[in-house]
């Protein structure tokens, strides 16, 4: 009898999934677990050596289905009661497996999923959770920031802290927990149909938990487990416009989702307008290349990523 199948969707990070692993298998104890790795066709290097590891059940892929999809797949080869998404990008500091299983037997009727308090690598709590998109706020702020880079404003800005990230001594209920250590219940994975596979990479995670919210089931973070994130280490040889397209058009996606087909509509005709006068700005800021930027704009406006 499995507990707990931990899922891990791979691409390009082949150092940092062994650390991953090793973390796993150093820290996790008095629970029966399975790891299961899905490989999203890494070039990176030969991944035959997850074969090496007990409790791994390795999955190469064919193609790159990208986050969703990859995860989708994992679980139908899981066998556990429940589900622990988790990045390779992450290191367990603690029996953490082991304090989500137990918090969530003790809670369960009235959960949804469960997620911790993530940590950087000095120890200092970053982003882990976050309130669902407010669609009317999130277009003010690009235009805003627009305004700013026209008029060299935001080389004025000083970079402040996010308080909201500080951790706490109890459990917080929250919109949303981030995809990279996100526990569940694989029933309840399976009744509300898993991760939208229209989504190829962010805001899949955002969108299965609205759905979650809408069963009238919570969404915590937890202070037990001790989980630490090394954030985007997969895009490091990536050019950026490519993770701004994959979230650009992630973002157009979520908003059509939860706010329905004409809202979106409109929200991805102000957002191409946006990007338009980025162009003409980047014109002389140089962020970006006119052809990146239609390369972005063809992106959002086709919802294809890549």
């Amino acid at each position: 009898m499995i507990d707990v199948s931990i899922i891990i969707v791979n691409y390009n990070t082949k150092e940092l999934l062994k650390n991953c692993i090793e973390s796993i298998l150093e820290k996790t104890s008095d629970i029966n677990y399975e790891v299961i790795v899905f490989d999203n066709l890494s070039t990176d290097d030969n991944y035959s050596f997850l074969k090496d590891y007990p409790n791994v059940k390795p999955i190469l892929s064919k193609e790159n289905l990208g986050f969703g999809r990859g995860n989708n797949k994992a679980v139908e080869s899981a066998t556990g009661k429940y589900l622990f998404f988790l990045n390779p990008d992450t290191i367990l500091h603690n029996n953490a497996v082991k304090k989500f299983f137990d918090y969530f037997e003790a809670n369960s009727q009235e959960l949804g999923a469960l997620g911790c308090y993530l940590s950087d690598e000095e120890g200092d709590v970053i982003h882990s959770f976050a309130e669902f998109k407010r669609v009317r706020k999130t277009m003010i702020g690009k235009y805003e920031k627009s305004i700013k880079r026209l008029l060299f404003l935001d080389v004025l800005r000083k970079k402040k802290q996010n308080k909201s990230y500080h951790k706490i001594d109890e459990t917080k209920e929250v919109d949303y927990i981030t995809g990279a250590d996100l526990f569940m219940t694989k029933s309840l994975f399976e009744k509300i149909g898993g991760f939208d596979e229209e989504f190829f990479m962010y805001y899949e995670e955002t969108e299965m938990q609205y759905r979650i919210s809408k069963l009238g089931l919570k969404r915590v973070v937890i202070n037990t487990p001790e989980i630490a994130h090394l954030e985007g280490q997969s895009f490091n040889n990536k050019p950026s416009n490519v993770r701004r397209k994959m979230y650009g058009v992630a973002e157009t996606i979520y908003v059509r989702k939860v706010s329905g087909s004409f809202n979106g509509l409109v929200y991805k005709g102000l957002y191409i307008m946006n990007i338009l006068i980025d162009t003409i700005i980047d014109l002389y800021r140089f962020r970006y290349t006119p052809k990146e930027n239609l390369d972005y704009l063809f992106a959002v406006l086709k919802e294809k990523p890549i």
